[in-house]
């Protein structure tokens, strides 16, 4: 599932964040997905996907890094929030991680979820 349903073009033919009212805008389609699927949880992959369902819940996001890999009960069921696999090189060493130990956290995460194989 996306967050946002549509390619936000930079003008030049490039990806671009999408915009409040863009994240706004595909927000049913979003709630209409996750009640169809109904996830043990949900797994945002970057600030825009987790502000982007946490709004559903009248939540902002706030320090972001600082909700990677803990779990948060919201209206929409459990969020855990995952860094962008584009951008996981720039922040797993500031949030003191290797690939290996981000990965293994995220197992742990979603074994004590309840969520894991």
């Amino acid at each position: 599932m996306n967050a946002v349903k549509c390619f936000p073009c930079d003008g030049a033919g490039s990806n671009r964040e999408p915009t409040a009212a863009e994240r706004a805008n595909c927000r049913p389609y979003l709630r209409e997905e996750l009640a169809t699927v109904a996830p043990d949880a949900v797994l945002t992959t970057s600030k825009h996907a987790t502000a982007s369902v946490f709004a559903m819940d009248d939540r902002s996001v706030d320090g972001f890094l600082d909700l990677v890999l803990d779990p948060v009960e919201t209206g929409v069921g459990r969020v855990v929030p995952l860094l962008h696999p584009s951008y996981q090189a720039v922040w797993l060493a500031r949030l003191d991680h290797t690939r290996e130990s981000y990965l293994a956290e995220l197992r742990a995460v979603l074994e004590t979820a309840g969520t894991g194989d």
